[in-house]
């Protein structure tokens, strides 16, 4: 898959947009004003729902309220989804933006390393997203939504945090200290808050007022982009399917740990209607 770097206005920014296949200078968007995603924690129960609820939220929310709320577009979490295939199994695009458990089935051409993968379908004309699925690897990995989590599991924030990042139209960016970055290691809630890169990212490329594309849309086939646990990363291809996996340095370096953010306070009421 193409990506393209974004340059701000007096000094390079490191966040990086994906692109239409083979069209470097057409980026993914989307041009809604609200982007709704629809859990389906019945698909495996590998947390408890309403911790998983409470997860999603927030990582949600450091998107929605990012930069004081500066971007013209909103996500927000639907009721559980009807079912539980997503773009990575095929088939047409339903617009429900899933959020799947993934317990026994992580596809064997994809990379084992992968954490999750986020599925989006698009228009080539014009880049913009029609639909885009997330699939949590719940066969190698371990999982908690714990404020803290423990050493050996990965956070559940952190993951959907990225991912909603890659559903939003980023890919993996070079600044390892931004919740773009495309590793992370068991027992990281480094991604839980946006960096300043990501902030960026959201303020710049989905500014309030921004002009919606209305035309009536093609659909490509799937880009896919996902979160890999460090140190090893991997990337796999097939002909219809673009796999960006974490390049980050190689798959022989592992980054030095930075010390944790702040982490905040999480309700695990769950949310209204989901």
């Amino acid at each position: 898959m193409a990506v393209s770097a974004t340059i701000g206005t007096g000094r390079a920014r490191a966040y990086v947009r994906q692109t239409v296949a083979g069209d470097p200078s057409r980026p993914l968007v989307w041009t809604r004003e609200r982007v709704e995603v629809r859990p389906a924690w019945r698909s495996a129960q590998v947390v408890e729902t309403a911790l998983a609820d409470a997860a999603l939220a927030a990582a949600m929310s450091a998107w929605n309220d990012a930069g004081g709320g500066c971007a013209g577009i909103e996500l927000y979490a639907g009721p559980e989804a009807t079912g539980a295939r997503t773009n990575l199994d095929g088939g047409d695009p339903d617009g429900q933006n899933r959020i799947v458990w993934r317990a026994v089935d992580w596809p064997a051409d994809a990379a084992p390393e992968a954490l999750a993968l986020t599925t989006a379908r698009y228009d080539p004309r014009s880049g913009r997203i029609l639909d885009a699925d997330i699939d949590l690897n719940a066969v190698r990995w371990r999982w908690s939504a714990a404020p803290e989590p423990p050493a050996d599991h990965h956070d559940l924030e952190n993951t959907l945090a990225h991912e909603l990042g890659h559903l939003l139209g980023f890919a993996h960016t070079p600044d390892p200290e931004a919740t773009m970055f495309g590793s992370a290691e068991p027992g990281e809630t480094n991604k839980r808050d946006l960096a300043p890169d990501d902030v960026a990212a959201i303020c710049e490329v989905y500014p309030a007022g921004r002009r919606l594309e209305g035309r009536p849309a093609r659909i490509d086939p799937v880009t896919l982009c996902g979160l890999a646990s460090s140190p090893r990363v991997g990337v796999r291809g097939t002909a219809i399917r673009s796999w960006l996996l974490a390049l980050a340095l190689g798959a022989a370096i592992r980054r030095p740990r930075r010390p944790r953010r702040h982490v905040r306070p999480r309700s695990t009421a769950p949310r209204a209607g989901a």
